[in-house]
This record gives structure tokens, sequence and C-alpha cells, in this order.
């Protein structure tokens, strides 16, 4: 079942392309709703290896713990963006 979306996926993005419906950024984050969302809630994943795309299916928990990983990992980095931010722009006020 999996392959069958996946191969669904790969279809629906090649019509897009040779339809010319959606510029660059809609496509890309359509993709991105696909790899994040809709993918691990059927259990699968995505992993890049070696300059190529893995696919695996780990079962829907797993996928899910692995999407709320990924997630908080994100928040952490943008956090700490946010306060070196925060932290530069005080030192020129200081100064």
């Amino acid at each position: 079942m999996c392959e069958t979306l996946i191969e669904l996926a790969i279809t629906y993005i090649r019509f897009i392309l040779l339809c010319g419906i959606f510029v660059a950024h809609e496509l890309l984050a359509k993709c991105d709703v696909l790899r994040d969302d809709q993918l691990p809630s059927l259990g699968v994943i995505l992993e890049d290896q070696d300059g190529r795309t893995v696919v695996k299916y780990v079962g829907r928990e797993a996928a899910q713990r692995e999407k709320e990983k990924k997630e908080k990992l994100m928040e952490e980095k943008r956090r700490q963006k946010e306060e070196a931010k925060k932290k530069q722009e005080e030192a020129k006020v200081s100064l």
C-alpha cells in the first residue's frame, strides 16, 4: 500500500511539473506536507542516505515519535537562534 501511495505521489508531482500548474515554491510546499505529515501518518519515513532517498516503513507509532522528535529539535534551534539574536541586539544597544 505504501509503495502505491509513493508511486501516486511521484506521478502527481510529475503531472504538476509537466502542466506547470504550480510555481516551484508551491510544489515544494506540497512535497513538504507529503513528507512531514501524510507519509508519517501512514508509518512511512523518508531518509537521505549517501545522496539518495530511502523509503522506510516503520509503523505509525515510530513514525509519529520520529516526527515529534524532529519538531522538538526544530523548536530548540529556533529558540536558540532567537536568543542569539536577542543577545546580539542587546550588545549593540550597550555600545
